[in-house]
């Protein structure tokens, strides 16, 4: 298992996965979006696309790293989290 589960914006990742050409986060990382969008597997992780809201792509992040970290790759959706109170702290 990856030792850093990732939560990043749709914006950050259509940018981006074109120049990484693979994910550079080596595991699991979960995209924050309004659209509906199938799983991505790349060589090295997967992206997940959550649509029901930041508190539910910061659970199913927490849920697949167990006792590693959480990492919120943005800073836009990083606010959103924190005015949604989403603790990235173990409970």
């Amino acid at each position: 298992m990856a030792n850093v589960m990732v939560i990043l914006g749709k914006r950050t990742f259509e940018v981006d996965v074109e120049l990484w050409e693979d994910t550079p986060y080596a595991g699991p990382c979960f995209v924050f979006t309004h659209e509906t969008l199938p799983l991505r597997a790349e060589k090295s992780g997967t992206f997940t696309f959550v649509n029901d809201g930041i508190e539910s792509a910061v659970k199913q992040a927490k849920a697949a790293a167990g006792d590693k970290v959480v990492s919120v790759c943005e800073a836009n959706t990083a606010q959103q989290a924190s005015r949604r109170d989403c603790s990235m702290k173990s409970r």
